[in-house]
């Protein structure tokens, strides 16, 4: 599958009616030898685009929870987890309210 056809699977989806998080898979030649292998982050967002929706969003917003985040970005509600807690972690979100009830604010310097 090159990427014109893995290009043409996602065309089919959307973040609001797809499960599919990666594309795994594998290039096999004639004598059955793996030549390279493929895992990708399907109908994902990179760093740079979550940050660019986080600073627009910090633009009219005080505060962002995980549900704010899934709309957002698109993101299952663990994703959505996954990238807070990567954010958390680079000090670009601070966690002002309780451990099991999160309301994060921009950390100091980012999303301005």
């Amino acid at each position: 599958m090159n990427k014109k056809e893995i290009s043409e699977i996602k065309k089919q989806f959307t973040p609001d009616n797809c499960a599919i998080t990666r594309i795994c898979g594998c290039y096999v030649d004639g004598e059955k030898n793996k030549k390279t292998k493929l895992k990708e982050a399907f109908l994902s967002l990179s760093e740079e685009e979550i940050d660019r929706k986080l600073t627009e969003y910090f633009a009219t917003h005080p505060v962002l929870t995980r549900t704010n985040m899934q709309s957002l970005c698109s993101f299952t509600q663990s994703m959505a987890s996954r990238q807070i807690r990567r954010l958390k972690a680079e000090g670009k979100l601070q966690n002002i309210g309780k451990p099991t009830q999160p309301i994060y604010v921009a950390g100091t310097g980012y999303y301005i």
